[in-house]
């Protein structure tokens, strides 16, 4: 008979074996957490715990701007040199041009922080506004057009695809 209580010479790797399962483990996990604690945080902009405190507020405006009837279209041609060509049409609730507003562009990026950028457009009549942009890197952008006139306010989003 054969005595199979005695330990085979593998079997004396087998702790060993278990401390390098999971200090693998455990390093592999450091690494992925490293990644995600050094890599971007997620936020697209300032004081976003404040912004999200006053979302009556902006639940109000949005239902001002709707009172107005005012539309809003925004296009972004690519130009020459990296430049691009921003253009703004304001129209009231009867499709005329809504003229002498103040326009403000401002251009973020979705996926990265620190490129944002704030455009200011020229009132070329008929409620055309037109501003000469910049565009640092090629990609999606998302443009925030705000136009400040006598009668109200009107704002809108557009995400917009700059060509490489």
């Amino acid at each position: 008979m054969s005595d199979t209580s005695e330990a085979r010479p593998s079997d004396r790797y087998l702790p060993y074996l278990f401390f390098v399962f999971f200090g693998v483990v455990f390093f592999a996990n450091g690494m992925l957490v490293y990644a995600a604690m050094s890599s971007w945080t997620g936020l697209n902009g300032e004081k976003h715990y404040i912004r999200g405190l006053a979302h009556n507020r902006t639940l109000e405006a949005v239902a001002a701007q709707r009172a107005l009837g005012w539309t809003g279209s925004v296009a972004l041609e690519p130009g020459h040199d990296g430049d691009s060509m921003l253009r703004f049409r304001l129209t009231d609730k009867a499709s005329a041009g809504l003229v002498g507003a103040s326009v403000t562009a401002r251009f973020m990026r979705p996926t990265h922080v620190g490129n944002d950028f704030t455009v200011r457009l020229q009132d070329l009549g008929g409620g055309r506004y037109v501003a000469r942009a910049e565009v640092p890197l090629a990609g999606q952008w998302d443009v925030d057009v705000v136009a400040e006139h006598d009668k109200g306010r009107f704002q809108v989003t557009h995400r917009v695809q700059v060509p490489k």
